[in-house]
C-alpha cells in the first residue's frame, strides 16, 4: 500500500508512471505491504488465478504482480505503476514487505525502482522482452515450480 501522496501521469520511461504529489524525504516508507490492499500468492495460487483467463486479464495480472523471494505479490493500488530505471531509481526494498525512498523525492518527480535489485530474475518483466506471450511465461513458471 502506498504510504505517500502520489498521482499517475504519462511517463517518459514507459506508459503511465507514478509521481510524487508531495516532498518525500530520504528513508521515508513509500510502500508497505498491507493485506487489505496487496496479496501474497504462492505459486499454486498464482497459477490457479492465471488459469483460464483471457489475454488482457492475464496481462493485467502479470503487470500488477511482481515475483520476489519466490512469492508473487499482487498489487491492487497505484503502486503497480512504479516504473523501472537502472540509473534513476529513487526507491528500494528494505525487506520483502516495504520500500523506502533512497534519496529525497520532489513533488512532480516520477517514483522509480530498479527491478533488477527488487524482483526475482524470472519475474515477467525480465522475460517478456524475449517472449511477450504471457501464456508461455506461465507455462515456464509452472515447469520451474513443479520441477
Amino acid at each position: 500500500m502506498l504510504m505517500v501522496k502520489t498521482y499517475m501521469a504519462p511517463s517518459k520511461v514507459h506508459g503511465i508512471g507514478l509521481y510524487a504529489a508531495e516532498d518525500i524525504p530520504a528513508h521515508t516508507i513509500v510502500w508497505k505491504f498491507h493485506a487489505f490492499v496487496d496479496k501474497v500468492l504462492t505459486g499454486s495460487d498464482f497459477f490457479r488465478i492465471c488459469q483460464g483467463i483471457d489475454t488482457p486479464a492475464l496481462h493485467h495480472i502479470l503487470s500488477s504482480t511482481y515475483k520476489r523471494s519466490g512469492q508473487y505479490f499482487y498489487l491492487t493500488d497505484n503502486a503497480r505503476f512504479i516504473n523501472h530505471s537502472e540509473e534513476g531509481s529513487n526507491i528500494i526494498f528494505v525487506d520483502d514487505f516495504s520500500e523506502v525512498a533512497s534519496r529525497h523525492i520532489y513533488p512532480g518527480e516520477e517514483i522509480l525502482e530498479n527491478y533488477s535489485l527488487s524482483y526475482d530474475t524470472n519475474d515477467f518483466f525480465f522475460t517478456e522482452h524475449l517472449d511477450p506471450d504471457p501464456y508461455c511465461y506461465i507455462q515456464r513458471e509452472r515447469e520451474i515450480a513443479y520441477a
